[in-house]
């Protein structure tokens, strides 16, 4: 995955890249926050 993303972003302008890079950084943040809080709290995530 991280091969596929490194791809897009060097195909990309730099602040294009920034961007994206952003945007990947905080659904995989997200992700592992929802999965986290769920681990924990079991039914109550989705």
């Amino acid at each position: 995955i991280s091969m596929i993303v490194f791809m897009v972003v060097a195909g990309t302008p730099p602040a294009m890249a920034e961007v994206v890079m952003f945007a990947v950084m905080f659904a995989v943040l997200l992700y592992f926050t929802i999965s986290y809080m769920s681990a924990f709290n079991p039914g109550g995530g989705k």
